[in-house]
């Protein structure tokens, strides 16, 4: 494994940030579907398929780019469209962050298939976006880019793109990057903090817990941090295909085995626990969900961050999801927080 993995990234490489998303830059502006994706590449000269703005130059930013694109994701054109326009991008000396609108029709598994089509780029990332609730979105913590519109956020005196230089404004744009840059290690941080506030009160008992009541208390924890659906999310017990439908509306139940049926409840479980957290993300205007960071973990088992994360997660599963645990520990769940704490130490990031 490259040590360079689990260190932060050189500040000397070309910053590029690519947004697939649902822009509204002028009447001639095109969204790339199945329909036309014949009619574009990207040696048009009209630049329809895409648009670039350069980033206010700086000593941290000296050469960046913000690449604006449309393209839907319903068929072999509109992907290798998308391909195109990554290669273009995709060069030695150059580090790209690209951001995908989900309603673009994209999902955790196409997330998975862009990254491995760039192997040779281990910095390479690929994160979904959508509905005004993650951080892109100058309204989230008034640092964003986007409005929830079609374009860069502007409002009275206020705007970060600068129509008369054609560039996005530096201290925006170096926001958003570092966000993007290291998001798995906050999403982290936080987690661990909102979960570590709720069982403080146990270090405080001299008697030991029992694991079925606190399992219980975290699922009745519904409205204030949503701990147990977020714990979910980051033992990867979310990861299916958001695209497919719920399997029990497909399937007729008389044909079905009980093993079959009991799949069947699994997989609308995590359906419907997608969807709370889904909410949960648009009403606090925050991105909790680990889905596409373990993806991206997932391009490099043995990295140290792989190796760490695993930790963590086994030490949860036992935790709280081993049926034959009766007890848990104060000793345990400071052990949970130390676990945390390593995790956070070796995640490429911006914190440490």
């Amino acid at each position: 494994m490259d040590e360079t993995l689990k260190k932060p990234f050189p500040s000397n490489r070309k910053k590029i940030l690519i947004i697939n998303w649902k822009w509204e830059l002028g009447k001639e502006w095109v969204h790339i579907n199945a329909k036309n994706a014949g009619k574009y590449s990207t040696q048009n000269a009209d630049k329809l398929l895409y648009r670039e703005f350069g980033v206010q130059p700086s000593d941290d930013c000296p050469d960046a780019l913000v690449v604006a694109t449309s393209i839907y994701n319903d068929g072999i054109l509109t992907q290798e469209l998308l391909f195109q326009l990554l290669d273009q991008y995709m060069l030695d000396g150059n580090r790209v962050i690209l951001l995908i609108h989900r309603p673009n029709a994209y999902h955790e598994d196409d997330i998975r298939n862009i990254l491995d089509h760039y192997p040779q780029y281990p910095d390479f990332r690929c994160i979904l976006f959508e509905g005004g609730r993650d951080y892109i979105y100058y309204p989230v913590q008034e640092a964003g880019l986007l409005d929830d519109v079609g374009n860069f956020f502007s409002e009275g005196d206020l705007s970060v793109f600068d129509e008369r230089n054609n560039w996005v404004l530096q201290p925006y744009f170096d926001r958003v990057w570092k966000y993007y840059e290291g998001e798995f290690e906050q999403k982290v941080l936080v987690f661990k903090e909102d979960m570590l506030d709720y069982l403080f009160i146990y270090l405080k008992s001299k008697e030991n817990i029992l694991r079925e009541d606190l399992v219980q208390k975290l699922k009745n924890e519904e409205k204030d941090k949503l701990l147990w659906i977020r714990l979910n999310s980051f033992l990867g017990l979310h990861f299916i295909n958001s695209s497919e439908s719920d399997v029990a509306e497909t399937n007729s139940e008389e044909l079905l085995t009980n093993v079959e049926l009991v799949e069947i409840e699994h997989k609308n479980l995590q359906k419907m626990e997608q969807r709370q957290l889904a909410a949960f993300e648009k009403k606090t205007l925050t991105s909790y969900g680990f889905d596409e960071c373990i993806i991206h973990m997932e391009r490099y088992p043995q990295s140290l961050e792989a190796q760490f994360y695993q930790e963590a997660r086994d030490y949860c599963q036992t935790l709280f999801l081993n049926q034959s645990k009766k007890l848990i520990n104060k000793g345990e769940i400071r052990e949970l927080a130390a676990k945390f704490d390593l995790l956070i130490k070796v995640i490429p990031g911006v914190i440490n």
